[in-house]
């Protein structure tokens, strides 16, 4: 299950992104439709250069699953 919690290394990154996977896999999302929206949301990430937190709801500061 995906928790909520402080992502404070890239090792803990790594460990939520494996749970986000399996996760999604294991609830039918396609490997397809996966990969695109982290492509998608690293794409956020790289352009924003704040990982994503630009008050879209995307991680920022608005979106209530932060």
């Amino acid at each position: 299950m995906i928790t909520n919690r402080d992502i404070s290394s890239r090792a803990l990154l790594e460990e939520a992104l494996d749970e986000l996977v399996e996760s999604a896999s294991e609830n039918g999302v396609s490997d397809e439709v996966l990969a695109e929206a982290l492509r998608v949301r690293a794409s956020e990430v790289d352009e924003s250069g704040d990982g994503g937190s630009n008050g879209t709801g995307s991680g920022g500061p608005d979106d209530p699953h932060r």
